[in-house]
């Protein structure tokens, strides 16, 4: 999760200086959240949050959240797809024969051998990228913005 919540303050706060814009620190902060509260879910509860998170935004900002809602249903959708296909594509390179083995750690306590976590994060370092992207130029053409 916390891996997550930093890669989504990550990528939204790349994509508003990118943008030329004033920093809005309710929408970095509702990211970084809703960026833990996606971690590892399918695509349907990424796309609940993350339209969740625009509304709230919205109403943080006293915008109408229409278009920033457009923005992150399809900016959710594209940075989910391509984000799983990076993680699957890595994996199946980085760990390709993993099965989950346990170790002893002492005191009768075992834990499972990791998979290499370098796909995961790629897939969704990248997945989080083209989502704020996809959704801010989707969310500035339904508003008329350049």
């Amino acid at each position: 999760m916390a891996t997550g919540g930093t890669i989504g303050m990550g990528a939204n706060g790349l994509v508003q200086l990118m943008n030329d814009q004033p920093f809005d620190w309710g929408s970095f902060g509702i990211a970084g959240l809703i960026g833990a509260m996606s971690s590892g879910k399918t695509l349907a509860p990424v796309l609940l949050t993350s339209t969740g998170g625009a509304l709230t935004s919205s109403a943080i900002n006293g915008q109408n959240p229409n278009a920033a809602m457009a923005g992150a249903a399809i900016g959710s959708t594209a940075g989910y797809s391509i984000g799983t296909k990076i993680d699957s594509s890595l994996g199946s390179v980085l760990n390709p024969w993993y099965r989950q083995e346990w170790k002893e750690i002492g005191m009768g306590i075992s834990t499972y051998v990791p998979k290499n976590p370098l796909p995961s994060w790629t897939g969704n370092i990248v997945g989080g990228g083209i989502q704020e992207l996809t959704g801010s130029t989707t969310q500035a053409g339904l508003e008329g913005k350049k």
